[in-house]
């Protein structure tokens, strides 16, 4: 392991299975968590297939969990966040823009940052709950970060591990990251991000996402420097995605702003480096 690597796990509560409480007690601290932040009790801390629409995206069920981003709930879930992205980030998107909503995906944060072992009794067990209520689907999809990006599988791996039928996912600018084989990674690209490490990682079998101003219902350009591009808008299933190629995003809300391509977060899809 790097020394930045271990730099980041630090910045993380870490959670060692065997120190986790049993659902059924991390259920009732959730529920007076909630309470006494002037919320109703009963709620599930992750987000079920069909409640968020990226996640209905996709041939499986998928379940989410949804932090608040960056630094706004106070803690800083997103390390190596850049400006852009903080700027353009989803978390103000629908419904999540909502300040009750806003507010939830922050408690959820705290909640984790106080309470470590509780919150990761309670994802996994709203999991295997999952799994039960799905148990004839072949497949189940799992997204940790859809807002942050912690490196759960150095700070929590039981969140991550090998279940049946369930695969873990994740979209990531921590680019030393190397998730695991039931944990899969999209390293994300941003204004920061250099050609030449797009093509290192693609080298190396990984996959990068690149937003692109396509305009939704346009194809997407077939190659970026070279390399493949798969529509990523089509599914949010990055598991089963062939290795070594671009997941292409179109650019939506704000991020289809001139000022983002001109500033790097969004590549031009007529620009020289796109073909097809």
């Amino acid at each position: 392991m790097t020394a930045v690597t271990i730099t980041r796990r630090a910045a993380f509560p870490t959670v060692d299975a065997a120190d986790i409480p049993t659902y059924r007690d991390a259920v009732a601290a959730w529920d007076a968590y909630r309470v006494a932040a002037g919320f109703s009790p009963g709620a599930e801390i992750l987000t079920s297939p069909g409640e968020n629409l990226k996640l209905t995206k996709g041939r499986w069920p998928i379940f989410g969990l949804s932090l608040a981003s960056a630094r706004t709930s106070g803690r800083n879930v997103c390390l190596d966040s850049t400006p852009a992205c903080r700027r353009l980030c989803l978390h103000t998107a629908g419904k999540g823009a909502l300040p009750r909503n806003q507010a939830i995906r922050a408690l959820r944060t705290r909640f984790y940052f106080d309470h470590p072992e509780t919150f990761v009794s309670l994802v996994v067990g709203e999991i295997e709950r999952g799994m039960r209520a799905y148990r004839d689907v072949p497949r189940i999809g799992w997204r940790p970060n859809v807002l942050s990006d912690i490196p759960w599988e150095d700070v929590a791996p039981i969140m991550v591990g090998p279940r049946p039928r369930v695969r873990a996912y994740d979209y990531t600018k921590t680019w030393d990251r190397t998730g695991t084989d039931r944990y899969t990674l999209t390293y994300s690209r941003s204004e920061r991000t250099r050609d030449v490490d797009i093509l290192e990682a693609v080298g190396g079998g990984r996959n990068v996402a690149v937003p692109f101003t396509t305009a939704r219902g346009r194809r997407l350009p077939r190659r970026y420097l070279g390399i493949p591009v798969i529509d990523g808008d089509m599914t949010d299933y990055r598991v089963t995605d062939p290795a070594g190629v671009i997941v292409g995003i179109r650019a939506k809300g704000r991020a289809r702003m001139r000022a983002y391509r001109n500033g790097g977060f969004v590549v031009n899809a007529d620009g020289p480096s796109c073909t097809g």
